[in-house]
């Protein structure tokens, strides 16, 4: 006959331990994962808003843009300018992501 004994203490703890130890490494990177997936939805977001506002713009014929614009609470600050001498306009997004990190972008569009 076998020696069927069960699962001791000892190794239930320790199993417990692996458990606890897996969790406490995963669970936060898994909560950076969802916020760098905001954050690229949010950038998106951001540059969308400032080409439709370029094109917006481009097709006035105001020479400067100023505006901000909310997106989920996020403030997206952007501004416009047309550079008289190329005739491009030049449009530039501010945004602070999720994780606080100051983010830009820029583009240009020839006016119209």
């Amino acid at each position: 006959m076998r020696n069927c004994r069960g699962v001791t203490l000892v190794e239930a703890l320790v199993a417990c331990f692996l458990l606890f130890f897996v969790i406490t490494l995963v669970l936060p990177q898994l909560y950076l994962i969802t916020l760098e997936r905001k954050n690229l939805v949010l950038e998106n977001v951001a540059r969308k808003t400032l080409q439709e506002k370029i094109f917006e713009q481009s097709t006035n014929d105001e020479a400067y843009l100023s505006e901000i614009v909310l997106y989920q609470r996020v403030p997206l600050a952007i501004n416009i300018q047309l550079n008289s001498s190329t005739n491009l306009y030049t449009g530039c997004v501010n945004w602070t992501d999720y994780l606080d990190r100051e983010q830009k972008s820029c583009g240009t569009v020839r006016k119209w």
